[in-house]
């Protein structure tokens, strides 16, 4: 405050001031408070750093002078006396109703000093004190929900007198001390000669309402000339820890604090401390927890463990607690004997790690998925708590370990997979949007003018728009797109616009072709109907069905990741007996539904399922064997593609076809050849294949539903 100001309340014939910007000026806050002749100054200090206590710790000060009452020492005392009992009851009325305005979560000591300069017998100090502590608070940068403020009542000949003078005093019925703020009370002091409790409510309502008119006062005053309130940090207890502790040891923390004993009741608690310590380090602590930090190379992982080193080296408390070994590039903390090791991806050939948290660095720098697997695939099966902290921008290469992570979370994200422990944030730019916008450069950068300057990402755009080999570094680097080759084959917006609704009751003998994939025996089935267009008017039909066994499904969802429990109830996905496919339940399956449709011709693949290939044609079916390859595969799905541009097909926006289809790849030989490619696909398409297959025969054969000149011609001899 620089200069002096002045304000004033007249409060019941009697005038409160409160004086700011002369005194104490190096405190937070300070303001000389009087009430008449009585004088109090109040200061407010705050330390800079948060404590290392688990409580708030404020201190109350209040000094009582000599010479506030006309006293000056002399003779052999020299001094001021130490704090007399009132000065302690004093601080006590001051701490109770302020303490409680404070943050919980805050843990910067505070310091109030009320110092008596001067007093007047008719006009309470203590309260002039309250009052001034409350200003001084509201006034500073501290954090600090009031004002507050405190009143006197006493009750003289049936009336109620706010802060009594000595004379009334002595004729008062009560002695009430009330503190509290505009909407509540906090505090209450009395005394009283047998007052009914009607009579003491109203007492304490009276001093309520005196009590407003305070707390309006300074609140005017901290309109006017307060300072903003700090950022601080925060210090909530985690409510999870504080309920675990009060079920396991509330009751005997409240029977070994009742001990009459100082020296026992110390040692009981230092105990009950030592014993919650033990019972959360033996829960949730682990000693000798390996933590990793993985790079593509030795020249990355030495970059990201010299900047482990300098937080180390920066920061007193962790400098005296790690040891650094250079050469093994390790960090050793040594009250538990735990280490932090970088690593590269040369040392994927080595096992036994039994890690409490891996944090990979630029994922998509990994030259394979040997690391990940070794750090991620049972090395942490021994720790309670395993942590792994995936860190990348985009890449290149649709093959690897980042991208499959990617999808991963994409799917998760989208609710097409399940994984409560797994947990994405995703800044980056979608393939559709314009990456030249400065909107999209937002949506991937949301430190944009902060950290990253927004002139650099315009400069390196517009580079990148005069140099095209630059536009697809820009895209992976500042838009975290993947780029080179597209992320997925079918896109996605266009497979959802031919969600058209399926009626099966309206395709009753219709001509249709199947295609089967069986799989193995203990993954998912796919079997998917393709019914011909009856003129050009019309889109093929699809009419997918899939099969999993029953046994295996809770544990395929949690394995997978993927809601296979969620499409069986919704009659999307079916389950036979057992813990392999029934494929005699299929078979049977099947024939019904010949029965219901004209299914002319069954494609499978010829590496596979020969005996319920002979099954199926000793039911009436004509199968047909299926190659895998581009030259069988790659018209049909070529012709998927343009279907589904053109919007000439129908799925009915069925769940796992569409799942399916967002998993594949698509492998192209040196002809321009492609086909959908099992293995590198993220996930299963076993749905697309059998649907590739299916459409083929019925765009070679469309809705000829006469018999082959074969079936009854018999030999012919020429």
């Amino acid at each position: 405050m620089e200069e002096k100001r002045i304000f004033k309340l007249d409060f019941r014939g009697r005038t409160i001031t409160v004086e700011v910007g002369q005194l104490a000026k190096q405190a937070n806050a300070a303001c000389l408070v009087r009430y008449e002749d009585t004088a109090i100054l109040s200061a407010s200090g705050m330390s800079n750093k948060a404590t290392s206590a688990d409580f708030f710790p404020l201190t109350i000060n209040y000094q009582e002078k000599f010479y506030s009452v006309g006293k000056i020492p002399g003779g052999f005392i020299k001094r001021e006396g130490r704090p007399t009992e009132q000065a302690i009851l004093a601080a006590r009325l001051i701490d109770r109703p302020i303490r409680p305005l404070f943050p919980k979560d805050f843990r910067n000591d505070v310091v109030v000093v009320a110092t008596v300069l001067s007093v007047e017998p008719d006009n309470s100090p203590e309260v002039c004190a309250m009052i001034g502590a409350s200003a001084a608070l509201s006034i500073s940068d501290i954090p600090f929900g009031g004002p507050t403020a405190s009143v006197k009542v006493g009750y003289v000949d049936g009336k109620f007198i706010i802060n009594p003078t000595l004379e009334e005093k002595a004729k008062s019925e009560l002695d009430l001390l009330v503190a509290g703020t505009v909407d509540k009370i906090a505090m209450i002091e009395a005394g009283a000669k047998e007052l009914p409790d009607d009579k003491m409510l109203e007492a304490i309502k009276t001093g309520h309402e005196e009590i407003k008119k305070v707390c309006e006062f300074i609140a005017k005053i901290k309109e006017e000339i307060g300072k903003p309130k700090m950022e601080y940090k925060s210090f909530e207890v985690d409510h999870d820890i504080f309920e675990e502790i009060e079920n396991n040891f509330a009751e005997r923390m409240y029977t070994d604090v009742q001990a009459q004993d100082k020296e026992v009741r110390d040692a009981n608690m230092d105990k009950l401390a030592e014993d919650v310590e033990t019972y959360f380090v033996e829960k949730y602590g682990e000693e000798r927890a390996e933590v990793y930090g993985c790079a593509a190379d030795r020249n990355q992982a030495k970059i990201v463990f010299d900047v482990a080193v300098d937080m180390v080296r920066f920061c007193p408390a962790l400098s005296r607690r790690v040891k650094i070994l250079e050469s093994q590039k390790k960090l050793i903390y040594k009250p538990t004997n735990s280490s932090y090791q970088v690593l590269s991806a040369d040392v994927a050939n080595k096992h036994g790690f039994n890690t409490h948290g891996v944090i990979f660095d630029e994922l998509h720098t990994q030259p394979n998925r040997k690391l990940y697997d070794v750090m991620t695939q049972g090395s942490g099966d021994a720790r309670m708590q395993p942590l792994y902290f995936l860190i990348t921008t985009a890449g290149n290469d649709t093959n690897s370990i980042c991208y499959e992570i990617h999808q991963k979370a994409k799917d998760i994200e989208k609710g097409n997979k399940i994984d409560p422990t797994f947990y994405s944030v995703i800044y980056g730019a979608d393939e559709s949007e314009d990456w030249t916008d400065p909107k999209v450069w937002r949506k991937a950068n949301p430190s944009l003018g902060i950290t990253v300057a927004e002139d650099k990402v315009r400069a390196a755009c517009e580079s990148a728009k005069q140099n095209p080999g630059e536009e697809n570094a820009f895209r992976q680097l500042r838009l975290n797109q993947w780029v080179k080759q597209s992320i997925r084959w079918m896109p996605m917006e266009k497979w959802d616009l031919c969600d058209g609704k399926v009626m099966e009751e309206e395709l009753k003998g219709r001509v249709c072709y199947g295609g089967l994939d069986l799989s193995s025996t203990t993954d998912i089935t796919a079997f998917s109907l393709v019914f011909p267009p009856l003129d050009d008017e019309e889109e093929y039909i699809i009419l997918p069905y899939f099969w999993i066994p029953e046994d295996t499904l809770d544990l395929r969802v949690k394995r997978d990741h993927v809601p296979y429990d969620i499409w069986q109830r919704q009659g999307y996905l079916q389950t036979t007996e057992g813990n392999v496919v029934h494929y005699g339940y299929i078979e049977k399956f099947i024939e019904k539904l010949g029965e219901k449709f004209n299914i002319r011709e069954i494609a499978f693949d010829r590496w596979g399922a020969v005996q319920m290939v002979q099954n199926l044609e000793n039911m009436g079916f004509t199968v047909v064997p299926f190659g895998q390859g581009f030259k069988d595969m790659s018209p049909p799905t070529k012709e998927l593609m343009k279907l589904t541009l053109e919007k000439k097909l129908i799925h009915g926006g069925h769940p796992i076809l569409r799942w399916n289809m967002d998993n594949v790849f698509i492998k192209t030989d040196p002809a321009g050849n492609i086909k959908a490619d099992k293995e590198k696909s993220t996930e299963k398409i076993d749905g697309v294949i059998a649907t590739i297959m299916a459409l083929d025969r019925a765009i070679r054969c469309g809705n000829n539903s006469s018999e082959s000149v074969y079936d009854n011609r018999g030999i012919l001899f020429i």
